[in-house]
């Protein structure tokens, strides 16, 4: 391989990425506006229980981080399942988020029919606590 040939794959090289990076801008312009109104944070359990103090202990700090008001919202009822549906019929907007635990991936053997898809109808973004 010659000197020429080795240069002319760098300078390639480097125009795809920056080409790559260009077409990214629109998405990373985007997500900096994230969030332009306020954050529902459902929580499927009762108001004092272990998930709603996760819930009330994180989210005035997201408040702070996004400069936008983060509520909690108890929806309590059927192991998790009455909130996990309220998100899941939300719009996929990152506007209503959910806090649950691992009742979330034990529902679907233990209950016949779930109003949602487990599976389809969440994305999970991070674990909070780990008890282990």
């Amino acid at each position: 391989m010659t000197a020429d040939s080795r240069v002319g794959r760098r300078r390639l090289g480097r125009g795809a990425v920056a080409m790559a990076g260009l077409a990214m801008m629109p998405a990373l312009a985007r997500a900096q506006d994230f969030p332009a109104r306020s954050v529902r944070v459902v929580v499927p359990y009762p108001a004092g229980g272990g998930t709603d103090i996760v819930a009330r202990l994180i989210c005035p700090r997201l408040a702070e981080r996004w400069k936008q008001t983060v509520v909690v919202d108890n929806k309590a009822g059927a192991s998790g399942i009455v909130g996990s549906e309220i998100v899941a019929r939300a719009p996929a907007d990152g506007y209503t988020l959910l806090i649950m635990t691992s009742a979330h991936v034990i529902n679907p053997f233990t209950t016949k029919a779930l109003p949602y898809d487990t599976e389809k109808d969440f994305t999970p973004i991070t674990t909070l606590v780990w008890a282990g």
